[in-house]
Order: structure tokens, then C-alpha cells, then sequence
């Protein structure tokens, strides 16, 4: 099996097109991780820190 060799410069053509569906896959990919960590699980406090760190408890459903 031959490895085609790439391209040495990767041209992607930046239109309002692409912009559109970068944004729309970016949007639908954030609802569908919220939709599935809502179904998994449920979290339940966030306990935030005096130095910034944050930790969450779950309770997985």
C-alpha cells in the first residue's frame, strides 16, 4: 500500500460558507455535550477554591 504524499501547504478555502458551518458544528457539538452530560450526569455543587481551582461533584444518575 502507497502512502499518498501530502500536499506541503493544506489550502482551505475560508468563504462565508465555511464560516457558517464551522460555527454551526461548533454550536451543535456544545449542545450536544451538555444534552449528554445532563442525561449521565447531574452535577450537583461546585466548590470553587480561594486559588482559582475548581472542583465538581456528580452523582452519576
Amino acid at each position: 500500500m502507497k502512502i499518498p504524499k501530502l500536499p506541503d501547504q493544506i489550502t482551505i478555502p475560508i468563504n462565508r460558507k465555511t464560516v457558517w458551518l464551522f460555527g454551526f458544528g461548533v454550536i451543535l457539538w456544545s449542545l450536544f455535550v451538555v444534552a449528554i452530560n445532563d442525561r449521565f450526569f447531574r452535577i450537583d455543587e461546585i466548590i470553587v477554591y480561594p486559588d482559582g481551582s475548581r472542583e465538581y461533584r456528580v452523582n452519576p444518575k
